[in-house]
């Protein structure tokens, strides 16, 4: 016995024994630890390729958590199964995991039991799940009651046990379990990895293996990381060109997380890394993405509901996306991009949205730095700016001369309004107003040289007249250039073109007439085969004065 084994030896270090291709039996599979799973009746060892073949359905029901390398690599043609009897399952692969078939774990209707633990680790490789041409996954993790507490207290540097505001001692809250802890205030981005400490939850409180590294104010996010299905170690992304599948699971310690994504559901949790999900189209984003360089970038016709906290970037580059999670804790909570729904909440960031063109409904900006930052073309309803700077460098060089972003319904009030211009502010006012009206609109000029509007849009259809009636009250003389109402066309605005001319323009016939409502009138007649889409806008341009303004338009 002891010749036979030093002559096993000496063949493997000539590197006559080499590793294998493995592929499935192609006679319907079984279970990947059984030799007769496989053609030749090997079960695939450290550093085999691996193939199932179409057909073929194998339960995966190995660790190899303790394999030197893994396997080297998974061509899944077939189905894979992940084992449902309780234990710990580790898929550990030093190259890509693809295919044209299907990895399954857990389903819609039973998530993967809460006894078992899957592990897809790429052993720090730059591998992924390549999932062109074809590869599906459906991952569906056992999903805490409670993916998400906040800080009751603050805590200080050092402080080990944290009050919260959710009872998550009959959660899966457990000891041992990474959680992350995102401040809200401060420096941002601030993300600490932790454990729970052994008997480390109780109601109200979680207590960590070891002390903050800085302090949290009250109200910083805690979020629990593990989950029952895990993807770890991939220094490329974990995860590429997924179409129509499900990842529910935990994504954490890879360097992206999802990449192009298509028609996918991505949840559970996404922890640290450079990019959380990037470029994707069409996804419904949920879970909780906690700790990343990027959170959601350069998405296009998703829907995020995900919590997203302690990133550089919330969502940024988004484009036609519905935006309705709670954003926190990040540098930026929302990032340029363009026609997005904006309605969940934007709290504890630097600015809550910067720059872009979006539409803001019954969304709530609170505790940030600045609510808005050089925010373009934009509109809100019935939305809550509750930090101390509503909008910050509206009025900047950075900023388009036709930049309009309007509230109304300002801050939740019912018919309050408000409006940032490169030229100043326009608010309601129920003080000052003529005879006949409830409301007037304020115009409070900062710019000479650049106009404070009101505008509304209305389309006037073929051979319709739109008219415009309206009075305007000046404080002091503004002969140098008279207050005016104008009909402009959307796409011939002169504040974007300076070639451009307004459709029909009435400045206030006296300049110099103060303390008294003046009439001006506007008309318009569309004599075009399709309707026209025209702003009606009223300006002031004065540095350091107020104007007053209200008018009424019909279509005839």
């Amino acid at each position: 016995m002891m010749r036979l084994y030093v002559f096993a030896c000496v063949v493997s270090l000539a590197g006559v024994c080499q590793a294998a291709s493995v592929v499935s039996n192609g006679t319907g599979g079984g279970r990947w630890s059984e030799a007769q799973t496989w053609a030749g009746a090997i079960v695939p060892g450290n550093g085999d390729s691996v193939t199932i073949v179409a057909g073929d359905v194998v339960t995966f029901d190995v660790d190899m958590s303790a394999w030197d390398d893994g396997i080297a690599g998974l061509t899944c043609d077939g189905t894979m199964n992940c084992s449902t009897a309780a234990g710990l399952y580790c898929l550990k692969t030093s190259e890509d995991i693809g295919g044209t078939g299907a990895i399954h774990c857990g389903s819609e209707e039973a998530a993967y039991p809460s006894d078992c633990t899957m592990i897809f680790d790429f052993d720090a490789n730059p591998s992924s799940f390549q999932c062109r041409p074809g590869l599906t996954l459906n991952l569906y993790c056992t999903e805490p009651l409670h993916p998400v507490a906040t800080l009751s207290e603050a805590a200080a540097a050092g402080e080990t046990e944290l009050l919260i505001d959710t009872d998550v001692s009959d959660d899966i809250w457990t000891p041992g379990k990474t959680i992350r802890i995102d401040a809200v205030s401060g420096r941002l981005p601030d993300s600490e990895v932790h454990r729970i400490a052994a008997n480390g939850v109780t109601p109200g409180t979680v207590t960590l293996d070891v002390g903050l590294a800085d302090a949290k104010a009250s109200g910083a996010t805690v979020v629990l990381v593990t989950r029952n299905i895990r993807i770890i170690g991939s220094t490329d992304y974990a995860i590429r060109y997924l179409t129509g599948g499900v990842l529910s699971c935990e994504i954490s310690n890879c360097t992206y997380a999802v990449g192009a994504a298509s028609g996918s559901v991505v949840s559970g949790t996404i922890s640290g890394g450079s990019y959380g999900v990037a470029n994707s189209s069409g996804c419904t984003i949920s879970g909780t993405i906690s700790g990343c360089t990027y959170g959601v970038s350069n998405p296009s016709g998703c829907l995020v509901s995900a919590t997203i906290s302690g990133c550089s970037y919330g969502v940024t580059n988004a484009f036609g996306c519905t935006v309705s999670g709670a954003i926190s804790g990040c540098i930026y909570g929302v990032n340029q991009g363009a026609d997005s729904v904006l309605s969940g909440s934007i709290t504890g960031c630097g600015s809550g949205i910067y720059g872009g063109s979006h539409t803001m409904r019954d969304a709530v900006l609170e505790g940030n730095t600045y609510d808005l930052r050089r925010v373009m073309t934009s509109s809100a309803h019935n939305t809550v700016f509750g930090s101390a700077t509503e909008s910050y460098e509206y009025h900047v060089e950075y900023v388009p001369l036709w930049t309009y972003v309007a509230s109304h319904n300002h801050d939740g009030i019912a018919d309050a309004f408000k409006a940032w211009t490169r030229g100043g502010i326009v608010v309601s006012d129920a003080d000052t107003t003529p005879p006949g009206y409830v409301t007037s609109y304020r115009h409070m000029s900062t710019s000479s040289a650049i106009p404070c509007f009101r505008q509304e849009a209305i389309t006037v259809g073929p051979n319709q007249t739109l008219e415009v009636l309206g009075k305007i009250l000046i404080l002091t003389s503004h002969s140098l250039w008279p207050p005016r109402l104008e009909l402009i066309d959307v796409g011939a605005d002169p504040l974007a073109n300076a070639d451009a001319a307004a459709l029909a323009s009435a400045v206030i016939p006296e300049p110099r007439g103060r303390y008294y409502w003046q009439d001006v009138t506007v008309r318009y007649t569309n004599t075009n085969a399709t309707g026209k889409q025209i702003w009606i806008r009223c300006s002031a341009q004065q540095s350091g004065d107020e104007i007053y303004e209200v008018w009424d338009a019909r279509l005839q």
